[in-house]
């Protein structure tokens, strides 16, 4: 908890304790993030509308002072900052992503479906045992991963505490 001051204590133990897991059948995924611009094809295409426009729930997002916030006004298509149709898409509930894949998947003719955790976690931990896919270090993390674009580095600096 110390590592991860404004987690949710509840949520953290289910987190561990560390144990393998195997994953038994090869899977793809792709290379990049689905973009904006790709999920607004979707949106106009299916005639779909996502969860946070059918339910009116708030989402949320990390204030600059790393605290959890919440916004009926957080959309993909309006996150609040300058966003351009290939920037990766926000604000997607896990239903709109299964709903994008389907969508693709008739589009495409293939199967597209979102990782298990399992997958995800081995893809995005590279082979790696250490806290970061970078090695223990949240700074070394910059150099490899979005973790904060480069206006907010100083007030990041500031408050380490946003960034760990």
């Amino acid at each position: 908890m110390a590592a991860f001051p404004y987690a949710d204590p509840a949520l953290l133990p289910r987190e561990w304790p560390r144990h393998k897991v195997r994953i038994t059948k090869s899977f793809y995924m792709g290379q990049h993030e689905v973009t904006l611009g790709q999920f607004m094809a979707f949106l106009r295409e299916a005639h779909y509308q996502i969860d946070a426009e059918r339910d009116g729930k708030p989402m949320t997002d990390t204030a600059k002072n790393g605290e959890i916030i919440e916004s009926t006004a957080f959309r993909p298509w309006a996150p609040g900052w300058n966003i351009e149709p290939d920037h990766p898409v926000g604000y997607v509930s896990w239903n709109d992503a299964v709903a994008f894949c389907d969508w693709l998947s008739r589009k495409e003719g293939k199967k597209y479906r979102l990782p298990t955790e399992a997958e995800w976690e081995y893809v995005s931990r590279a082979g790696t045992t250490t806290r970061f896919h970078t090695g223990n270090d949240p700074e070394e993390l910059i150099g490899f991963a979005n973790a904060a674009d480069a206006d907010r580095a100083t007030e990041f600096r500031e408050n380490r505490r946003c960034v760990r």
